[in-house]
């Protein structure tokens, strides 16, 4: 799957949804050489650095209790005593990216991504895939994305910012910011990467996710 450097940012958005990509390459048609890779991040980014400069949507001032955005109900969870192949066999069965980790009560301890999965080859420790969720977290490295949550009560804006100030790569833009309830938010240049906030209840309790995907989906293919 790929797409020409005439395409619309629309299109590229309706590919990497509909298609369930995190990357999509935009190929020179003359040459077929690679010129860049498009993803749900770099996508995010951009609309963030310019959405003072678009029509502001009214549901950014919306609740996600009000919208309605991510999986809310039957949500993949895991435990740190989880063994890695289980969590992988979740991550084909319910075809998500990320498993919330979660203790007795429900409440969010941690999360195991795909991303995470490629460390096992770094650590050349795949062979050994029944090591729990504990044991693969305590060799991160330093690109773990970090664990941010919200709650049904706070609107999309608020989550649009809180995703950009944790983004790596603002890249100390002069003007990066991100709108919060009409605000302009700065972004920090230099701390986590995130592709979803796990969505909790007063009691820290994982009621959902929210992801990347589903606010480019919701911001861009399905807009109020």
């Amino acid at each position: 799957m790929s797409i020409g450097p005439e395409a619309s940012l629309f299109e590229a958005i309706r590919r990497l949804i509909r298609y369930r990509i995190h990357r999509l390459p935009v190929i020179d048609p003359a040459t077929g050489d690679v010129l860049y890779i498009v993803t749900h991040k770099r996508i995010f980014r951009f609309l963030c650095l310019y959405l003072n400069e678009l029509p502001r949507p009214s549901s950014l001032d919306k609740t996600l209790r009000e919208l309605k955005i991510g999986t809310l109900e039957n949500v993949a969870t895991a435990t740190e005593d989880m063994p890695i192949i289980q969590a992988l066999r979740l991550f084909l069965d319910r075809r998500v990216s990320a498993l919330p980790i979660v203790d007795v009560d429900n409440k969010l301890k941690d999360i195991y991504a795909k991303f995470d999965v490629i460390n096992l080859a770094a650590m050349k420790t795949y062979t050994n895939l029944e090591v729990s969720l504990k044991q693969a977290n305590e060799h991160r490295t330093e690109y773990f994305e970090g664990v941010l949550n919200c709650n049904l009560d706070e609107t999309l804006g608020t989550v649009m910012a809180r995703i950009a100030k944790a983004e790596v790569g603002a890249r100390k833009h002069p003007e990066g910011r991100c709108v919060d309830a009409g605000r302009t938010v700065q972004m920090a240049p230099f701390c986590v990467q995130v592709h979803r906030l796990v969505v909790v209840d007063e009691e820290g309790r994982v009621v959902g996710v929210i992801s990347l995907s589903d606010i480019l989906k919701f911001l861009v293919l399905e807009p109020a």
